[in-house]
């Protein structure tokens, strides 16, 4: 049973690290999640890679006990990667090109896009398969199916159209293309599903195959970094970070190439009413029919607005509690420290942004505490199930 934090030392000066560090150990924070976020730290020029830093904050951690997931940084793709490749930008339904400045910038079909994927993934594992503190890896961050509507994916989609139906009569039959003299007589005719020009009024059939066809797509890109882990890092453990109730693409084809299932549990958010972090908890469970982790809990005010309900004295703890009841076998926080800049800077952490330890990091050692008392004899249990739903 672990207690551990999502922590980002490149948000933080390095002189920093080890006090951040020791306040982990002394609140029973045993685990570390690093790295997903910070492709332009680790690849700040084409095929220049810096991984010294990585290494420095491993080394830290470890010195405190600490062992550490590292999480493939392709959420994030850097800005050089879309100058020279603006292709790599998907296509939102009307068309338009999505630019820089967010996160999730990225088509997950383009070829290119995947290449850089498995080549950043590559250079990530072979560093650190044998460093004695990296006990394991995470894909990305928080998988969506790759609903792009660029015209590669158009391509593409027709082509996994061809192969799942053979032949256009097969195809006009099954969709009952007959409706509104929808029946394609050539596979370039079939549109992807266009909101702006058509409305919400698409053949349905059309919709669903759509959406197989990105779920499809999300699942080959995880694919290609899970085979590079497999190959060069066969003894540590592959996770990805799900978002619970979430449905745009099939979380159990997601989940069958990995070890375990870990999902990010925000149940305070002014978005999630209070049923479903248990409802969640139990379908995360049963992706893979075994126990799950959290990888992200929530420690303080969540969301990306100025605004957020702060969680109650003891709400933290409860949260956390509720989980390992629900099959959860380890539990990291989101986030070590608010961020003093950019989309997340009202994020809260477990320390606010002045690095003070105060309620909600005294609350989160607490847990830790009881969880250490109790960690072994929980540790291979698993929930039992009275009820389920088809």
């Amino acid at each position: 049973m672990r207690v551990g934090v999502d922590y980002y030392p490149e948000h933080w000066p390095e002189e920093r690290w080890p006090e951040d560090a020791r306040l982990m150990r002394e609140a029973g924070l045993t685990i570390v999640r690093l790295a997903e976020f910070a492709w332009c730290r680790m690849e700040p020029e084409e095929g220049r890679c810096e991984f010294e830093w990585l290494e420095r904050a491993i080394e830290v951690l470890a010195k405190e006990g600490i062992q550490v997931i590292l999480g493939t940084p392709t959420a994030t793709p850097p800005a050089w990667l879309h100058e020279r490749y603006p292709e790599l930008y998907p296509a939102d339904p009307r068309g338009y090109r999505l630019g820089f400045g967010t996160r999730l910038q990225r088509c997950l079909g383009n070829e290119v896009m995947r290449a850089y994927s498995k080549r950043i993934t590559e250079a990530m594992v072979s560093r650190f398969a044998n460093n004695p503190a990296v006990i394991g890896w995470q894909t990305d961050n928080e998988f969506e199916a790759n609903l792009c509507y660029c015209p590669d994916c158009a391509r593409r989609f027709r082509e996994w159209l061809r192969q799942r139906y053979g032949t256009l009569e097969a195809l006009n039959a099954a969709w009952g293309t007959v409706f509104w003299s929808q029946e394609y007589s050539a596979w370039s005719q079939i549109p992807l599903p266009w909101e702006a020009r058509c409305g919400r009024s698409h053949n349905p059939s059309l919709w669903l195959d759509y959406r197989r066809f990105a779920s499809e797509t999300t699942v080959a890109f995880q694919r290609d970094q899970v085979e590079i882990i497999r190959r060069l890092a066969p003894h540590q453990f592959l996770t990805h970070n799900f978002m619970g109730l979430h449905d745009s693409l099939d979380y159990f084809a997601l989940g069958a190439d990995l070890d375990f299932v870990s999902w990010d549990n925000y149940p305070g958010g002014s978005w999630t009413p209070d049923r479903d972090p248990r409802m969640a908890h139990d379908v995360m469970r049963g992706i893979k029919q075994k126990n799950f982790w959290i990888m992200e809990e929530q420690s303080g005010i969540p969301g990306w607005g100025r605004m957020g309900r702060r969680p109650a004295p003891g709400e933290i703890r409860m949260w956390a509690w509720q989980a390992i009841a629900h099959g959860a076998d380890a539990v990291l926080f989101f986030r070590w420290r608010s961020c003093r800049f950019g989309t997340e800077q009202f994020w809260h952490g477990i320390l606010n942004h002045d690095g003070i330890p105060r309620r909600r990091y005294r609350e989160i050692a607490e847990f830790a505490r009881e969880v250490s008392t109790v960690g072994a004899a929980l540790e291979g249990t698993a929930p039992t199930s009275e009820a389920a739903i088809l």
